[in-house]
């Protein structure tokens, strides 16, 4: 009987590493986050936020109304999938069209003149940058700058690696199989 079990759980072991394998590649953590730290000219932090992107889907073309604007994968840009900060108590979150080019640690952004024919722009623009209704934020590679009614604001950013990884779906799945061949076990042989 000790031999039946120890086999099963030999077999249920293999089958758990061999399906871990087989499906390591396809299930690669796409999304990667990074960490905002805003400072002011006086290197003090004012600010922080992240932003996301699928570092799977590296942008080819963008659609223009008439044609379509090359990039070339090599670059490695990725639209941006998420973004938020909060500065001097200001806070930003999500526009569309801001790129990341991961290769360079540069942003850009997609624009589109009055004809709908895109152009990239090496900034990132939130908020109301003409009527400054709203504080709008502009992110560079030389800086940011904060504009509003009543106030102006400028410094330098940085942009991290998320030390909070997300774990894969192998790694999820050899623990719940562990955990299952270890309550299996158990209870095999409490009988």
């Amino acid at each position: 009987m000790i031999l039946k079990k120890a086999k099963f759980l030999l077999f249920t072991f293999g089958t758990a590493i061999v399906t871990t394998v087989l499906t390591a590649h396809q299930t690669q953590a796409a999304t990667v986050s990074m960490d905002l730290n805003f400072f002011n000219l006086s290197g003090q932090q004012i600010g922080d936020g992240s932003f996301t992107y699928d570092d799977q889907f590296p942008i080819n073309q963008i659609q223009g109304s008439h044609n379509n604007f090359q990039i070339g994968t090599f670059q490695n840009w990725f639209f941006i999938t998420d973004f938020e900060a909060t500065i001097s108590g200001m806070t930003w979150g999500f526009t569309n069209s801001k790129i990341w080019d991961a290769q360079n640690n540069r942003t850009h952004s997609v624009v589109y003149n009055n004809y709908g024919e895109p152009s990239i722009i090496d900034q990132w623009l939130m908020g109301d940058h003409i009527f400054l209704t709203t504080p709008a934020l502009m992110m560079s590679q030389q800086g940011f700058n904060i504009q509003s009614s009543n106030q102006f604001l400028e410094g330098q950013w940085t942009a991290t690696l998320s030390s909070s990884a997300v774990p894969e779906s192998p790694t999820l799945l050899g623990a719940l199989t562990a955990i299952g061949m270890l309550t299996f076990f158990k209870m095999s042989l409490k009988r």
